[in-house]
């Protein structure tokens, strides 16, 4: 760990887990920004990043979580599964609130999806 108070950052390195509520970290590099008040402001995670919500899972090279507006960027060959299903692009914005995501195709990769639809109970 290493501490940058005069910058307001904080660098955890080499096999780094990270939680909030419902949430798990895990990557090779996450840097903690915080405001003057101590407040956690922005998170990014970098290398072989994963992410644990709920039934949802993620993956890619950097996340960053932004706490006021509770929202996640993935970058770098990011991938989302929620059971079956799965969705990839150039960038995944998750809106952590709101229970929606956005995919962006990317320079070299297209927006793809698997969706398996629900059977409808009778």
């Amino acid at each position: 760990m290493e501490a940058d108070n005069r910058n307001r950052i904080v660098n955890f390195l080499g096999n780094v887990v990270a939680r909030r509520e419902d949430m798990v970290i895990f990557a090779d590099q996450i840097s903690a920004f915080y405001t003057k008040k101590g407040k956690i402001k922005k998170i990014v995670a970098q290398g072989n990043v994963k992410i644990n919500q709920d039934e949802r899972t993620a993956t890619c090279e950097m996340a960053t979580y932004f706490q006021p507006s509770q929202k996640i960027i993935l970058t770098g060959k990011p991938k989302v599964w929620q059971g079956s299903n799965i969705v990839s692009g150039g960038k995944i914005t998750i809106f952590l609130n709101e229970d929606k995501i956005s995919i962006e195709r990317g320079k070299q990769n297209r927006v793809n999806a698997i969706i398996y639809p629900q059977e409808k109970a009778d």
